[in-house]
């Protein structure tokens, strides 16, 4: 057996049965846990122990048994539309960018039926040449094409196309539909990017701060503690959380980049408690740093903010619809943190 497979049987054990004894005792100590749904990686072997040991403990207290099998990927037929990507040194515009695998490697395709929905997610290693493990990456398995070496029962199979993508699409009316609450919030971060490029803001594409993203938690959570009734949320609700975050993101970037220390220090949310002196901390930002007077930041803010109700409509009849709607909301808090960065990016 070559070590890429002795790997991925090693993931796929762990993953089925909760205990991550091997996979803790072939990893490097500078090992890296990466997923497609989280921004920042998990770095350092000692980092990783305890977050194992919590994921063991979880599946195996679940009611719903994993199911893994190791695949092969043969293609990488998905893409996606950036405004700008800097490849190699080179800056390029307007173009289709693929997340790279090594085609051949082998991995493990992963399911659990989580709330009645089936949750499928593929765990790509990375070994050296001592066969000790760098890095796992957990994706999205509808990124590639994937070739099985094996059913759900163990038994090893000929290498054939699996047309699983395809079976999977015949089964839903659409992507958006289909699409899990993880994958939704990256869809919506990209999406409203790509809807707030057409008015002439987030022209760089998606920009981020990873200290901005904990900052603004508390202030998401806040928001909807207002209305701690669900029956009692509307549309309106929603719009307006949306716009109260797009531009708590644009007035956090703007003080990180010019006035670091006043901000992690806490002093700013002191200083700045009610909405009248953020929203004039606001005015700042679109005048001096923007050059958007307060006529087009309306304008654009009553096209930009409505997008909100496109993005949860392919789920309004779902039971956990508002998770969605928490996701949507938190992504607008991405956007204008983009947004302020934008001006200061090189």
């Amino acid at each position: 057996m070559d070590k890429q497979l002795a790997a991925a049987q090693i993931v796929k054990e762990c993953y089925i049965t909760g205990n991550f004894e091997k996979l803790l005792s072939i990893i490097t100590d500078d090992y890296e846990h990466h997923s497609f749904w989280v921004l920042e990686p998990m770095r350092g072997k000692e980092t990783v122990i305890p977050y194992y040991i919590g994921k063991g403990n979880a599946i195996r207290n679940s009611s719903s048994r994993t199911k893994a099998i190791i695949v092969r990927i043969s293609d990488n037929p998905k893409s996606v539309h950036v405004n700008e990507v800097n490849i190699n040194g080179e800056i390029v515009h307007d173009s289709q960018v693929s997340i790279w695998a090594d085609f051949g490697k082998a991995c493990v395709l992963m399911e659990q039926e989580v709330k009645g929905e089936t949750i499928r997610t593929l765990a790509i290693p990375t070994i050296n040449d001592e066969g000790m493990m760098t890095q796992l990456l957990i994706t999205e398995p509808t990124l590639f094409n994937l070739v099985p070496l094996e059913d759900y029962h163990g038994s090893l199979t000929e290498e054939k196309d699996m047309g699983w993508l395809k079976r999977q699409k015949s089964k839903t009316k659409s992507t958006e539909n289909y699409m899990s609450v993880s994958d939704f919030f990256p869809y919506a971060v990209q999406y409203l990017h790509e809807e707030a490029a057409k008015k002439g803001f987030a022209k760089k594409g998606f920009i981020l701060n990873e200290g901005l993203i904990s900052m603004g938690n508390p202030f998401i959570s806040e928001g909807f503690k207002s209305e701690p009734d669900l029956s009692k949320r509307t549309n309106s609700f929603y719009l307006s959380l949306a716009a109260s975050n797009m531009q708590l993101g644009i007035v956090l970037a703007r003080v990180l980049c010019t006035n670091r220390q006043y901000l992690l220090s806490g002093q700013f949310f002191d200083d700045h408690e009610d909405f009248e002196a953020l929203y004039k901390e606001l005015l700042i930002a679109l005048k001096e740093d923007l050059h958007v007077t307060v006529p087009e930041w309306e304008d654009f803010r009553a096209f930009i903010v409505p997008q909100l109700l496109t993005l949860i409509s392919p789920f309004l009849g779902k039971q956990n619809i508002e998770e969605y709607r928490v996701k949507a909301v938190s992504a607008y808090y991405l956007l204008g943190i983009s947004i302020g960065l934008e001006k200061y990016e090189p």
